[in-house]
């Protein structure tokens, strides 16, 4: 009989072991995946508009590099035009301001995600010290950037104040909800770079439709025609795009409040935030994807 209680006890400890709920950095990893889908997403919309908006702001003539007649051959090499790491050498402010946001926005998701899994100081603070990086280089692009990045400019204060503590808690304490309240400055970021498409819509369309008229006046009917199928990818992909960040807004949310979880959830909560989150991940994909085709249909 004395040997009951014991095999009692330990019976009840696997029982609640099986009932636990594991740890949640797999649904927190797949929301911080969505947000590096979406900055991937805005790096392909930049790189496609940047060279465009270089002459647009310089104010001059653009020099096109198009193959020439039948013969395919480049008319010269556009270095503006070529991009490494997802930034070109020859980003104008306007767009290298936004590859820096996007960069600050997959950052901090980054960081919710540490908090939700439950990860160390230390790893906390490596994340940490990135963002505020990352912030400081932002607020100085702001500084700099072209009428057409002053929706991002306007968040100079906040960024300025999250810059401030972000600094203080790299190398000293964590302070937990000071860094989920920290979502609302990322979140206006988001909102600022959703406001800055319809501009980089109405700017790409306006050259490309000088491209179409220069194509039908020289007869070329297949260029004409094709000039107006890379509008209506352009204007998909900034759908999907701007699509991406808003569900990249929602995602900070779900994180933010994972990371404010006390008490550990059910198995069958557990299971259904992970569906939720890889249902997520894979409609960003479909999303990234309809950017992507932008690589594959260079004009």
């Amino acid at each position: 009989m004395g040997g009951i209680r014991p095999l009692s006890m330990l019976l009840a400890l696997l029982l609640a072991a099986a009932c636990a709920a594991p740890p949640p950095s797999e649904h927190v990893q797949l929301y911080a995946d969505t947000a590096q889908q979406t900055r991937t997403a805005g790096g392909v919309v930049l790189d496609r508009i940047a060279p465009i908006v270089a002459t647009h702001d310089s104010g001059q003539s653009s020099t096109d590099c198009g193959p020439e007649g039948k013969s395919g051959i480049p008319r010269c090499l556009d270095l503006r035009g070529i991009s490494a790491n997802g930034a070109s050498r020859f980003d104008p402010p306007s767009i290298a301001v936004q590859r820096a946001a996007l960069d600050l926005v997959a950052a901090y998701a980054r960081i919710l995600a540490d908090l939700a899994a439950g990860k160390s100081t230390a790893e906390l603070q490596a994340g940490i010290g990135v963002a505020a990086t990352l912030t400081g280089a932002l607020i100085a692009l702001t500084g700099v950037g072209a009428p057409a990045g002053a929706a991002l400019a306007l968040l100079t204060p906040q960024l300025q104040a999250l810059a401030g503590r972000l600094e203080t808690q790299r190398a000293g304490q964590v302070v937990r909800q000071s860094l989920i309240a920290d979502r609302e400055v990322i979140q206006a970021t988001l909102r600022a770079l959703e406001d800055l498409t319809p501009q980089m819509y109405d700017i790409y369309k306006a050259k490309r439709q000088l491209d179409r008229l220069a194509a039908l006046e020289a007869h070329d009917r297949d260029a004409a025609n094709a000039t107006v199928d890379d509008i209506k990818r352009f204007h998909a992909a900034l759908e999907a795009y701007v699509r991406l960040l808003r569900a990249t807004s929602a995602t900070l949310d779900t994180l933010a409040k994972d990371a404010q979880q006390s008490s550990r959830p059910s198995p069958q909560a557990v299971q259904a935030t992970l569906k939720q989150a890889t249902d997520a991940r894979a409609q960003a994909q479909l999303l990234l994807n309809t950017v992507r085709q932008l690589d594959g249909a260079q004009p």
